[in-house]
């Protein structure tokens, strides 16, 4: 059966090697050590879905799918990830709502990022109502678990 993180491993090979590079075999190599169960595996196959200049064939919609099983595997910076999408609006229509409903899960992972941006989504009042005491709240959480996007500190801690 194998190592998933090994087969992920052979993954990140195949596209970052200068002398083997092979964006098929890595997306094969990702795909099986996700189906193991490697949320991280889901993450990388995601990525190869939207990077036009190694893999000729960006596919947004596949990439969130992997997104999905990744956060649902509990890695909870996927959930950052296709929070980010929606609020900003990359390759999707941007729908603040979902970015919330995204940011949500990764805060239940404890992801320090999806915490953060959840409390910036509550400073400025998208997706949800304008509310500064939960802006600070999920901000702090955010920065107790590891995020150190200066905004936080410029916003909440002068």
């Amino acid at each position: 059966m194998g190592c998933a993180e090994a087969y992920n491993r052979l993954g990140q090979h195949y596209i970052f090697s200068y002398d083997e590079d092979d964006p098929q075999k890595a997306r094969e190599y990702h795909l099986k050590a996700g189906e193991m169960g490697y949320a991280l595996a889901y993450t990388d196959l995601a990525w190869s879905f939207t990077r036009e200049y190694i893999f000729s064939d960006n596919d947004y919609e596949k990439a969130r799918e992997y997104y999905r099983k990744s956060g649902e595997l509990g890695y909870g910076k996927a959930y950052w990830i296709l929070g980010k999408m929606y609020e900003y609006g990359e390759e999707v229509e941007k729908d603040y709502t979902q970015a919330r409903d995204y940011y949500l899960k990764g805060v239940e992972l404890n992801d320090g990022d999806c915490c953060y941006y959840l409390g910036e989504l509550y400073y400025r009042g998208l997706g949800v109502e304008k509310d500064k005491e939960q802006a600070e709240k999920y901000c702090q959480m955010g920065l107790e678990l590891g995020c150190e996007a200066p905004e936080v500190r410029r916003i909440f801690f002068k």
